[in-house]
């Protein structure tokens, strides 16, 4: 049979190697998400609020700095690779813990272990979106009524009104986290991008004490998370994060609207108190 192969295009290999490295460094990178909920309810700490949320920070970073190296050495050297039956924690404790009773017992306690902390996850966005809800309501970007405090003392609007988006996100993508997953992880990269820069304006436009320092951290770590949030963006636009891009002009618009309407309002009653008052005088 004759047969003539195609040849294969010419490529850099570099170029290859940048790309897998920016991607392995996102996909880490999504282990940062949830530390934002600290920043959210800063006003919640103990007093001094900003140094106890700062020390929760710290300690959070310690944590999470020491378990992902952990696993990632354990995983290099046991050799061990994901797979579609089980996780790579799940392998590692197998591995790590044995096969006798006790290792059994031990495997079974980290399974569980791992359960709760997923489960308070889930909990951490029902704490910390109604709370951001309320701040973004108290300056007349959402409806006001997500300021209010229920009778268990609990942004309580705030709380059904993520329940319904969080039933319709899971209905829509029938419950697949693969799709789901990229929806949180750009709008987290997304909001760090943002208030990264931000902060970064703010100490340059104020000068204070160390603001040269202070603002070159933060442009730094706007420039990291900025990479993290195209990279995630290109590579999983197709399934299903190209939502973001489109949720995210609408919801800039309805804060537009909301923040006019409101705009509108104060100015007719501030109209409507001017008149009685040149009424009664």
């Amino acid at each position: 049979m004759n047969f003539n192969p195609i040849p294969v295009g010419n490529f850099e290999a570099g170029s290859i190697g940048i790309i897998l490295i920016l991607r392995a460094f996102s996909s880490g990178c999504s282990a940062l998400t949830g530390i934002e909920a600290v920043s959210n309810g800063v006003q919640v700490f103990k007093a001094p609020c900003a140094k106890n949320a700062n020390r929760t920070l710290m300690a959070m970073a310690l944590i999470l700095m020491t378990m992902f190296l952990g696993v990632t050495v354990l995983a290099d050297s046991l050799h061990i690779y994901p797979n579609n039956t089980q996780s790579v924690l799940s392998q590692i404790a197998h591995l790590v813990f044995g096969e006798g009773v006790i290792g059994v017992g031990l495997y079974y306690a980290l399974q569980v272990a791992t359960a709760l902390i997923l489960l308070l996850a889930a909990n951490t966005s029902f704490s910390g979106f109604p709370r951001l809800a309320s701040i973004l309501a108290e300056h007349n970007y959402l409806p006001r009524q997500l300021r209010n405090i229920g009778d268990r003392l609990a942004y309580s609007n705030g709380i059904i009104m993520l329940a319904i988006i969080a039933i319709v996100l899971v209905i829509a993508f029938q419950a697949n986290t693969h799709s789901l997953i990229p929806l949180y992880s750009i709008g987290v990269f997304l909001a760090f991008s943002l208030s990264q820069a931000g902060v970064a304006r703010y100490f340059i436009k104020r000068r204070l004490n160390g603001w040269l320092w202070k603002s070159g951290v933060s442009i730094v770590g706007c420039i990291t998370t900025s990479i993290a949030f195209i990279v995630i963006a290109e590579s999983k636009f197709t399934s299903g994060a190209w939502v973001v891009f489109l949720i995210a002009p609408l919801l800039l618009y309805l804060f537009y609207k909301v923040h006019s309407h409101y705009h509108e309002v104060d100015q007719e009653l501030a109209c409507s108190g001017q008149v009685i008052l040149d009424t009664f005088n």
